[in-house]
């Protein structure tokens, strides 16, 4: 987690900040890897068993 060092005390970033980021680089890497699968021409053929997302 990041940290912050202020007045010469060390705080911690609040958790929604830590969360917001691990969401909008979430949402990068899902729109890059569409564009990528587009330009190698397999957006079309790929299929996610949503199956294999899950512990058995």
């Amino acid at each position: 987690m990041s940290c912050v060092l202020s007045l010469g005390y060390l705080q911690r970033l609040h958790p929604d900040i830590y969360m917001n980021e691990l969401l909008v680089g979430m949402r990068t890497i899902n729109q890059v890897l569409a564009h990528i699968m587009k330009k190698l021409d397999i957006y079309d053929e790929f299929k996610l068993g949503t199956s294999e997302l899950y512990v058995k």
